[in-house]
């Protein structure tokens, strides 16, 4: 099928290597995002961590606030 003045061209080169460009620009772009989303997976997992941590620690100092929390 053939739309009139949509017709494919042949690849030439220089839209060959127009189009690697674009997929390293998109590759990088990609890398980046990765990496903050890294950083901030590692972030929240110490935020949980040192969550799970202070209630932990707040257990035992409280341990008579816990036995109300059922009354």
């Amino acid at each position: 099928m053939q739309i009139d003045g949509l017709t494919p061209s042949e690849p030439t080169l220089e839209s060959i290597e127009e189009i690697i460009s674009c997929a390293e620009r998109r590759v990088k772009r990609a890398g980046l995002r990765l990496e903050r989303a890294q950083e901030e997976l590692g972030g929240a997992a110490a935020a949980l961590v040192r969550a799970r941590e202070d209630k932990a620690a707040w257990l035992l100092a409280n341990p008579q606030d816990q036995l109300e929390m059922f009354e």
